[in-house]
């Protein structure tokens, strides 16, 4: 079945074989992504729609140039080659994309699929080293969250979205990130770092992996961004962690204090004091048990039967009560 949209055309007997079409949107966004295939091929893509304004021109031309020159395990791939024919009349540029079907990190959240400290630990190991390769390659992401981190075909973690991302030999800060992830120097528009500034997001979302919430919350204060906890944690840290350690039923034991280390080094406010990658795989947290690739998918594959079968139970459970007299 293919989209009924101006977007997407139907698809005519007469085209090749070869021709990509788009059949559901897997999110909204700044910019529209869609599950998309080739008919006739046991393949599937994420083809993401660019208009062709001035600003969404920019931000396709970026994410292109990054997502081409990149290539890890852990970071969505770029699909070369495939032929667009039917949609070069639309008022659209396209990138197509590796498909992640397993959704994003905050799902998996939301659905409590990561509650185990080694599941936690084995997934942020693979975010380190998705970004160690960029970082490599002298490109900063600028907007790492959860909703940008996906689960791939083999449950492997796969960073994506490159339309904020900057080389680091730009001057110019073009973005800003998305809120409560972004460091401090963003906010305060004196970054001089943008790889120190990925290194913030990163801890931002460890944090997240083991508390299920932000460390810091922004809230507007006059012309300002205030950062909610933020002071605490870098004038009185121990009192931060009681705090945090507090709200939490076992508090105690999801922040252990090799944990509170690593994150400590994570969420520096002095970017030139922040971990860097090395740091991070130097930490004793870090270097905790982690599962194999293949103990992972095994392990997931059960995690997602249950996940799965949860979703289709609560639809269930809405569709009865909405159908019931």
């Amino acid at each position: 079945m293919y989209m009924n949209s101006t977007l997407f055309p139907k698809p005519m007997a007469s085209r090749p074989k070869h021709n990509i079409f788009a059949d559901k949107k897997l999110g909204s966004g700044r910019f529209q992504v869609y599950h998309a295939k080739i008919p006739f091929q046991d393949k599937e893509y994420a083809l993401k729609a660019f208009p062709k304004d001035a600003s969404s021109q920019v931000a396709y031309h970026r994410e292109q140039d990054i997502i081409s020159s990149l290539s890890h395990k852990n970071i969505i791939k770029y699909a070369s080659g495939i032929h667009l024919t039917g949609l070069e009349d639309m008022k659209y540029d396209f990138i197509v994309m590796e498909y992640a079907p397993h959704g994003t990190f905050f799902d998996l959240i939301i659905n409590k699929g990561l509650t185990e400290e080694k599941l936690v630990r084995t997934y942020f190991h693979q975010l380190i080293e998705g970004l160690e390769h960029m970082h490599s390659e002298r490109i900063a992401h600028v907007d790492l969250k959860l909703e940008n981190l996906l689960l791939g075909k083999e449950f492997m973690l796969k960073i994506t979205d490159f339309d904020q991302s900057q080389r680091t030999d730009e001057k110019r800060q073009e973005y800003k990130g998305t809120a409560c992830y972004r460091a401090p120097e963003i906010l305060e528009g004196t970054r001089k770092d943008f790889l120190a500034a990925d290194i913030y997001s990163v801890g931002v979302i460890l944090y997240t992996f083991i508390a299920k919430e932000f460390p810091f919350i922004e809230k507007q204060e006059g012309a300002g961004t205030k950062l909610i906890h933020y002071d605490l944690f870098n004038e009185r840290n121990e009192d931060f962690w009681t705090v945090k350690a507090s709200e939490k039923r076992n508090g105690e034991e999801l922040f252990s204090n090799e944990f509170k280390d690593l994150v400590n080094g994570l969420l520096e406010k002095d970017p030139r004091r922040r971990f860097g990658i090395q740091d991070i795989k130097a930490s004793k947290w870090y270097n905790g048990p982690v599962y194999r690739e293949n103990e992972l998918k095994a392990k997931m594959e059960k995690l997602w039967e249950k996940i799965t079968f949860k979703k289709a139970l609560k639809r269930g459970n809405s569709f009865n009560k909405h159908n019931s007299y």
